[in-house]
C-alpha cells in the first residue's frame, strides 16, 4: 500500500471480523508517498481474514480506513515459525495433549489458627509437552532452524480444535520413528509455556 503526504501514524490491521490485530511491520511508518511492501507471516491459515489500512492526516488529526477484501493463507500442513524474523517450518502435529496451569500462591501457617492464610495471584501460564511430526530431511532442517533460536515461537494449524499459539520450549527431544537409518522421518517432543504474542513493532530486517 501506498504511505501518502501529509500523513503519519500509518498503521495495517489484520480483522477476522470479530477482533483486530496490528500487523507485524506496520506500525507508525512515516508517509512519504513510497509504496510499501508487508508480508504478513502471523496470518492464521485456512481462515478468511481482512486487512485494513489506517490513516492519520497531520493537519486535523482525521483518520481515514482503507480496507482490503477477506483473503485466506491455505495451507495443507501446520506452520511452525519464528515471528520477528519469518523463519518457518511446516510439519505434522501428532498430538497436544491437556495444557496445565500451576497456582502462584504462598501457603501460610499462622499461630493458634487452625487453617492458613494464602497469598495468591492469578493462575500462571499453560505449560503442554506436544509432539510434532517432520517426514524428510527438508522438513527436519527448516525445523531445527526455527527450534534452535530458543526465541518465542508460533503455531499455525491447520485444522480446528488446536488454536494458533505463541510459545516458548523449555526442551526439545528429537527422536527417530525406527532403527532405520534411511528413515527420514523425526518427532519432536516439547515442553512449551504459552507467551503473549511479541510486540508487533518487534521486526527483523
Amino acid at each position: 500500500f501506498i504511505a501518502f503526504d501529509g500523513r503519519n501514524g500509518n498503521e495495517l490491521w489484520r480483522s477476522d471480523g470479530t477482533t483486530a490485530v496490528l500487523v507485524r511491520g506496520a506500525i507508525d511508518m512515516v508517509a512519504d508517498g513510497e509504496t510499501y511492501v508487508i508480508y504478513d507471516r502471523e496470518a492464521p491459515l485456512n481462515q478468511p481474514v481482512m486487512y485494513y489500512a489506517e490513516w492519520v492526516y497531520i493537519p486535523t488529526s482525521t483518520v481515514t480506513r482503507d480496507n482490503s477484501g477477506f483473503v485466506t493463507v491455505l495451507a495443507d500442513r501446520p506452520i511452525l515459525s519464528e515471528p520477528i524474523t519469518g523463519v518457518l517450518a511446516q510439519l505434522t502435529i501428532v498430538m497436544w495433549p491437556e495444557a496445565t496451569r500451576q497456582a502462584r500462591a504462598s501457603v501460610l501457617a499462622v499461630a493458634r489458627r487452625r487453617n492458613p492464610i494464602v497469598i495468591s495471584d492469578m493462575l500462571g501460564p499453560s505449560s503442554s509437552t506436544p509432539v510434532l511430526r517432520t517426514d524428510d530431511a527438508t522438513q527436519l532442517a527448516a525445523a531445527r532452524l526455527v527450534l534452535e533460536t530458543g526465541r518465542g515461537l508460533q503455531l499455525r494449524a491447520t485444522c480446528a480444535g488446536v488454536p494458533d499459539k505463541y510459545f516458548t520450549v523449555q526442551s526439545w527431544t528429537e527422536r527417530r520413528r525406527s532403527n532405520n537409518s534411511a528413515d527420514p522421518v523425526r518427532f519432536h517432543d516439547l515442553t512449551v509455556i504459552e507467551i503473549d504474542q511479541p510486540n508487533p513493532q518487534l521486526l527483523a530486517i
